[in-house]
């Protein structure tokens, strides 16, 4: 059983969607507030594997003496305390920006520095991905094009790390290509493949983002 820490926000979205196809049961703490995150739990709301709490006091009452085989965390403030007394196996923080990876470098976990992430129900304009550090990134710049890595390719990259003897420490996730020179020294790498060619890829996110636009 994992726990995935907020699910509704859309990359947590995304690695609950990923854990409960490999058939893995799924706590999610979070509560729908929008519209998009409404549709977020009636896709997942349909799979009995997954078990929604609205937050960590609630979901530590419930879940009693079980013990969770991970806690993937995407949140910048400190839960430390509430944490540690939920037993787990390990203990995942994903940073996506860099207020969140100065502040999450101290804690005892394995912390991941996610890479510039897209793909369905991304935020998003017309023209770009909305920086998780501010700004627009257009799909068109050098930034996006060498350093984007697709939801989904990355989800099938966590599963390994899931897998892996990794327990403390600070991992990198990029593209496998990646310029050498561009990594932060300290840091290790854990590389992740594209599965499909990026113009094709940007091609069906629009068709997904036309269609499914109020909800964006």
């Amino acid at each position: 059983m994992y726990m995935v820490y907020p699910c509704f926000d859309w990359i947590g979205f995304h690695i609950v969607q990923k854990l409960l196809h490999e058939g893995n049961q799924v706590v999610g703490i979070g509560e729908a507030k929008t519209k998009k995150q409404e549709n977020f739990l009636s896709f997942l709301a349909r799979n009995s594997s997954f078990h929604l709490y609205k937050n960590l006091e609630e979901c530590k009452n419930c879940l009693e003496d079980n013990r969770l085989q991970a806690i993937i965390q995407l949140e910048s403030q400190r839960t430390q305390p509430i944490m540690e007394s939920i037993q787990t196996d390990k203990h995942l923080v994903l940073s996506r920006t860099r207020k969140d990876a100065e502040m999450m470098e101290q804690e005892s976990c394995l912390h991941i520095k996610l890479p510039l992430l897209y793909g369905e129900w991304m935020p998003r304009t017309d023209n770009g991905l909305c920086d998780p550090d501010g700004g627009i990134i257009c799909f068109d710049s050098d930034q996006f094009v060498t350093q984007a890595v697709y939801i989904e390719d990355f989800t099938e990259g966590l599963l390994e790390l899931l897998e892996s003897n990794s327990q403390t420490g600070i991992i990198r996730i990029e593209l496998s290509d990646t310029e050498k020179n561009d990594r932060q020294s300290g840091d290790a790498v854990f590389p992740v493949k594209e599965s499909q060619d990026l113009q094709k890829r940007i091609k069906t996110l629009e068709e997904h983002y036309r269609f499914h636009r109020h909800f964006y």
